[in-house]
């Protein structure tokens, strides 16, 4: 049950502060966030793609693949219910979940998905992202740490 609160948080959150972002003029962006010393900016970026704009020709089809991916993940949710002790699986899901579903309340509704976080360090330079594409990416290190877990105790379970 704390799962499905979570999940409704970080929904919520990333649509209130997709709204917020819409609402504000666009000349105001680019600006930095305050306490970062410009390493992290606000943008007010629409991505009519998939991630880095893939395949945004493809209309239907950036719509189709996440709703695809994201009821997938939902069964796999679901079939977790029955199960016990998979509590950092469920979090990583949870959280995968209600950053796509977020990010997918996007495409059909707006037809785009709002991006406003830029980070002005390394590598992450080019990349604008939202709160629902931390998520996304946080579910699946928590479910990429399970299989790692899972692994070490079966070769551990091995060695004897």
């Amino acid at each position: 049950m704390a799962c499905l609160g979570i999940g409704t948080a970080v929904f919520t959150a990333d649509q209130l502060l997709k709204a917020s972002i819409e609402r504000q003029a666009d000349e105001t962006f680019p600006r930095d966030m305050p306490g970062t010393n410009g390493a992290v900016r606000y943008e007010k970026c629409h991505n009519d793609g998939l991630m880095l704009g893939a395949l945004r020709e493809e209309g239907d089809l950036v719509k189709l693949l996440p709703a695809v991916s994201t009821a997938a993940f939902c069964g796999r949710l679901y079939e977790m219910t029955e199960e016990r002790g998979k509590h950092l699986e469920l979090l990583g899901l949870t959280l995968a979940i209600s950053g796509a579903l977020s990010n997918l309340y996007d495409r059909f509704l707006r037809g785009y998905v709002v991006d406003y976080i830029s980070i002005k360090k390394g590598f992450l330079k080019k990349l604008v992202i939202n709160l629902g594409d931390i998520a996304i990416f946080a579910g699946a290190c928590l479910m990429a740490l399970k299989l790692i877990i899972r692994s070490l105790r079966e070769f551990f379970r091995i060695l004897g």
